[in-house]
């Protein structure tokens, strides 16, 4: 058993701009739509409206999609493959060769049927060919695939794809912000036990003071 958290985070470019902890045992998709629709409510409160929203695999389910749908104007999200999807994809016979970051894929697009049919959402899929050597044999060669559910019609699939993957250096951003966070809280507490010696701290507690809310308003 997890006995930690984990939080939901949203950012708008290198800005954190919501958190919410979680209980650590708790499955990814739960109550996240909840969460979702707290982070965009107080970002409409404050006149901030979201143009275009990207999540992982842990996003892809009907009712987390239908929230971020209706609080943005596009929406990327990392789909999950099941039977039905999979026979659908495996049908697919016009795909277009691209380079993304010195690789070569075959890309496509297909609408998207399994849920909210009404809603028009596409799904792109990427497949890239494996080192595997053994023949698949529907394909006869092996591919590893990925897909991205949106409800964006006019971008090309490499731009989808090329969008999406620039949600990797989000993380970072939150990382820096939560070490940072760690070394204040640290040196919070060094001030505090030699406040206790009675040790000459002040101006040393301004200067960080100054620097810590410089960087939560960057």
């Amino acid at each position: 058993m997890n006995t930690g958290y984990f939080p939901g985070v949203a950012s708008i470019g290198d800005r954190i701009v919501y958190i919410e902890n979680r209980d650590g045992n708790a499955n990814v998709k739960t109550a996240q739509s909840e969460t979702l629709k707290r982070a965009y409510q107080l970002l409409n409160e404050n006149q901030i409206y979201i143009n275009r929203s990207r999540m992982d695999a842990g996003s892809y389910s009907e009712e987390i999609i239908k929230t971020v749908a209706d609080y943005s104007r596009l929406f990327y999200i990392r789909a999950n493959k099941c039977e039905a999807l999979t026979q659908e994809i495996l049908q697919i016979t016009n795909r277009q060769g691209v380079e993304i970051n010195f690789k070569n894929y075959q890309l496509a697009s297909i609408p998207f049927t399994n849920f909210l049919r009404e809603r028009n959402f596409r799904l792109v899929i990427m497949r890239e060919k494996t080192d595997d050597l053994q023949f698949d044999l529907f394909e006869g060669e092996k591919f590893n695939y990925r897909c991205i559910l949106t409800n964006d019609w006019a971008s090309t699939e490499k731009d989808v794809i090329e969008y999406y993957n620039g949600r990797g250096n989000i993380s970072k951003y939150f990382l820096i912000f939560v070490l940072v966070y760690l070394l204040f809280i640290k040196i919070m507490f060094a001030c505090c036990f030699l406040r206790k010696l009675n040790y000459p701290i002040f101006s040393l507690s301004n200067y960080l003071n100054r620097d810590f809310n410089y960087f939560i308003n960057n």
